[in-house]
């Protein structure tokens, strides 16, 4: 029975292109999602707010906005 030959370039490759302390990594924030946005829009201001509001706030912080 023939085994498949493996190629390690690829692997080589994808390991490179996701190296976490690569500068360009370290330079960007992780950008929150929706959920994560209202989340921390409702802890800071530390009352109940409709969806208008949160999206409003979100937007206004800069944690997210509507795609």
């Amino acid at each position: 029975m023939a085994g498949k030959k493996k190629t390690k370039s690829s692997t080589k490759k994808a390991s490179v292109a996701k190296d976490p302390k690569s500068p360009a990594a370290a330079e960007q924030p992780k950008k929150l999602s929706a959920l994560d946005s209202a989340a921390r829009v409702l802890t800071e201001s530390g009352q109940a707010m409709n969806c208008q509001e949160m999206i409003e706030a979100m937007a206004a912080k800069g944690y997210w906005s509507s795609p």
